[in-house]
């Protein structure tokens, strides 16, 4: 079962036993994805689309000072973010795997990430990843 069908089959199970904000929320994310420009043609094109979505709502979880406007957002994010992608490398794991391996450049060392994220499954925070290049690198 690809991640949009199971999307899609969440939205009926919330349906059937009548829990709407999960309804809701998952109905707003499968618009999402499907108002995306990209053609979503594989479950690797989907996580990267649902990847941009929970950075976009974490950019607006930033936004609201109150914890009770941010809150429903926070668990809208952790919804996504345990049901439909894969388990992301801790922060401290990849510092470590970054500074254990001596990388000439950050093109190299997300070529690397990248096999790396292949092999494991882990999702890995590319932007993370290039602070701490850089910050090793000074």
């Amino acid at each position: 079962m690809t991640i949009l069908e199971r999307i899609s089959a969440d939205i009926n199970l919330a349906r059937r036993s009548q829990n709407k904000v999960e309804v809701i929320l998952l109905s707003t994310v499968l618009g999402e994805l499907q108002r995306n420009p990209k053609k979503l043609s594989t479950d690797e094109d989907v996580v990267k689309a649902l990847s941009s979505y929970v950075k976009g709502l974490s950019e607006k979880a930033r936004h609201f000072l109150e914890k009770d406007k941010r809150q429903p957002i926070l668990d809208e994010i952790e919804i996504i973010k345990g049901r439909y992608l894969p388990k992301e490398m801790a922060y401290d794991d990849l510092m470590t795997l970054i500074t254990e391996n001596s990388f000439e450049s950050v093109k190299e060392m997300m070529a690397f990430l990248t096999n790396h994220q292949k092999e494991t499954g882990l999702l890995i925070d590319r932007s993370a990843a290039k602070e701490i290049f850089e910050s090793t690198k000074i």
